[in-house]
């Protein structure tokens, strides 16, 4: 944090006076709402360093001066506080999330109007990053770590839901991925914006959004939300979150396209391709789960977070951490009341009425038998030859669907090899060991963000960099982006060794012509002689 009366310049990156408002390195103005480093607010909120910057606002890194609670400030950035609705919004977006109360549910402290200008929101201090940018390094992730990130959000949504709210904005850049001090990580929803109250019986609802105006991201809206529909309930959250999932598993959402219009029509009249047939090592029926969840109507997908959520529980690392509330009296009814075959992956229910009559003893009369007896011949070969047309048309029927799936297989193929951000369906990537020598007692090593307890460290092939990052007793000792190609070995002893050769031999004033051959040789023999990784 700069010192008290200065700010450090988003222009620049040096410090000048609060007073200044131009850069006088860059020559560009900085809007008052930057320059608010080492204020207090009401008495209690000390503004610290700027962390995160965009259209609607601004936000600091604060402390809690009384309790001594780190905390995170975010202001509304006055050239769109002009608009009434817009700072209506922001204030809805601090008592609906106040009103929630979860652990996977960013906590709101206080609000309020700093200056007479700057609404602001005090909120938790989060360490850690979004799931968006997690994406971006990683492109996807494995299975079980996608599904668990999926239940704690989907717990999460469980509870809004029950408070009559719905996000309708969700999306990776809205899921933060927080750590916990026992190194394990927090699923964090954050930016409640555009919720809305759900409408009770009987009561009308001021709305923000206006009949027909689509709020949210494109990529992750539901097609009642993208068709402007005003009954949207809950399960539009469900279908947002079954595209991050979606996305979490293959690297890409079910339907983009840079053409807005066609992203939308997409969402609307498209089906996606399942998730298996993009990354064969995906279980088909998490597979299946995800193409639930992103159902065009609303009735097809699972109609509670809860119900979404136990249907993952079984793909989940660990099954058990995850509370699972007990099943209703009335859900036990219900699941007793039917019958479920297997038939070609698909599920059929016989209604309590036809289970009554399917178990009832048939008691016939000798007579009535004789009476049928001579006509059975007719009825085997009316049944005959009403069978020969229909069996092959379920064989034609089958034939045809299976042409058409091999046909959709092969498209996406195709497609795989031109889309840079999916891999060809058949490639299935591979668990690489990650090895650490002088790894110092009750380490804790985290890849991507993610604590990984086992030694080595199993995790999968990426093309991209890995942040490896160990702490001990909280306190970070070794960060850095290593490409993983196969089983590696991080020298911690050598990467210290290295860095202290660097600074001695590189710091030195040099002669320009010999000094760059000079420092060269001296780099590549410190590299042959003090391997890393």
């Amino acid at each position: 944090m700069a010192p008290k009366g200065k700010y450090t310049c988003p222009h620049c990156g040096n410090e000048h006076p609060w007073i200044v408002d131009i850069c006088p390195v860059k020559n560009l103005s900085v809007p008052e709402v930057l320059r608010l480093e080492g204020e207090i607010i009401d008495g209690k909120y000390e503004i610290g360093k700027r962390i995160g910057e965009g259209g609607m606002g601004v936000v600091y890194k604060g402390r809690h001066t009384i309790i001594e609670r780190p905390i995170a400030i975010k202001f509304l950035n006055p050239q769109v506080a002009t608009n009434e609705e817009v700072i209506l919004r922001f204030q809805n977006e601090a008592r609906i999330t106040a009103s929630i109360g979860h652990r996977n549910i960013v906590e709101i402290i206080d609000m309020g109007k700093f200056r007479g200008k700057f609404h602001y929101i005090i909120m938790e201090f989060l360490e850690g990053e979004d799931l968006a940018t997690i994406l971006k390094r990683r492109e996807r992730i494995s299975y079980r770590e996608a599904v668990d990130i999926a239940i704690q959000v989907l717990n999460g949504l469980y509870v809004v839901h029950l408070k009559n709210i719905i996000h309708r904005d969700l999306k990776p850049e809205n899921i933060f991925i927080a750590r916990e001090p026992d190194g394990h990580f927090l699923v964090k929803i954050v930016d409640f914006g555009i919720s809305r109250l759900l409408e009770k019986q009987g009561e009308k609802t001021s709305r923000l959004t206006k009949e027909g105006l689509t709020l949210g991201t494109p990529e992750y809206m539901s097609p009642e939300q993208v068709s402007g529909k005003r009954d949207i309930d809950h399960r539009t959250d469900i279908y947002s979150a079954g595209v991050i999932l979606y996305e979490m598993l293959v690297g890409s959402t079910p339907f983009h396209s840079d053409n807005t219009s066609a992203l939308l029509l997409s969402i609307l009249n498209s089906s996606p391709f399942s998730p298996k047939e993009v990354y064969d090592e995906i279980p088909d029926a998490l597979s299946q789960i995800v193409l639930k969840a992103i159902s065009k109507n609303p009735d097809d997908r699972f109609q509670t977070a809860k119900e979404f959520s136990e249907a993952l529980l079984p793909f989940s690392s660990n099954p058990h951490q995850f509370q699972v509330s007990p099943v209703s009296e009335k859900s036990k009814i219900e699941a007793e009341s039917s019958v479920v075959i297997e038939f070609d992956k698909r599920e059929i229910q016989f209604s309590p009425t036809q289970l009554m009559h399917a178990s009832q003893p048939e008691v016939v009369a000798k007579e009535e038998k004789k009476k049928y007896r001579g006509k059975l011949w007719i009825l085997l070969l009316v049944a005959f030859l009403v069978l020969i047309p229909s069996v092959s048309f379920i064989i034609y029927k089958s034939f045809w669907r299976n042409t058409k799936n091999y046909e959709k297989i092969s498209s996406r193929e195709n497609k795989n090899k031109e889309r840079a951000d999916l891999k060809p369906a058949q490639e299935k990537l591979e668990l690489w060991k990650v090895n650490f020598d002088s790894l110092p007692d009750g380490a804790k090593v985290y890849i991507d963000g993610i604590l990984h307890e086992e030694r080595p460290v199993m995790i999968q092939d990426s093309n991209s960099p890995r942040l490896v990052r160990i702490e001990v007793k909280g306190e970070k000792i070794f960060e850095k982006e290593i490409p993983v190609r196969g089983d590696t070995w991080i020298s911690l002893e050598n990467i210290a060794k290295k860095e202290n050769l660097d600074k001695k031999g590189f710091d030195k004033e040099v002669d320009v012509k010999k000094g760059l051959k000079k420092t060269k040789k001296e780099k590549k023999k410190i590299d042959e002689e003090y391997p890393t990784f």
